[in-house]
Order: structure tokens, then sequence, then C-alpha cells
């Protein structure tokens, strides 16, 4: 990653807080988990959104219609 990398680490105040520094990020590399999910998807940024292939372990993303076309699914190890 570049220096230019910043990660948003709750700051403990209030989880809405922490919602909103998340959904302000310009690109996003999400877990199954919808909390990263609707950082997201609340964001206005045209950047790359990218989601493991599998949600659950035999449920595929892709099955589940969460994302829209212009995310890129990948492996998860």
């Amino acid at each position: 990653f570049s220096t230019d990398t910043v990660y948003v680490e709750s700051i403990g105040v209030h989880a809405w807080i922490d919602m909103l520094r998340m959904a302000s990020c310009g690109h996003f590399v999400i877990s199954n988990s919808t909390y990263s999910l609707w950082a997201a998807l609340l964001s206005v940024s045209a950047g790359s959104r990218v989601s493991p292939n599998y949600w659950f372990a035999n449920v595929k993303t892709s099955d589940l219609d969460l994302l829209g076309a212009e995310w890129r699914e990948v492996d998860a190890f």
C-alpha cells in the first residue's frame, strides 16, 4: 500500500461516528460483515469496492444480491 492509505479504526465514542468515518472513505475492501457493507453502501465515493466471494461458508455473495455490478469479489483465504 502507498503512504496515502488510511485505516479507519473505532474511536470508541459512538458507533454512528465510526460508521460516518468509514462511509467517508474513497475505497472499500470489506469483510463478510454487515457493518462494513453498510459503510460501503452509504458512501457517495465512486471508488472501488471489494468483497469476499463467499458471504457464508457455502453461500456465494453474488447469490445474495447484496452488491451492485461495480463490486469486485475476491477469494477469501
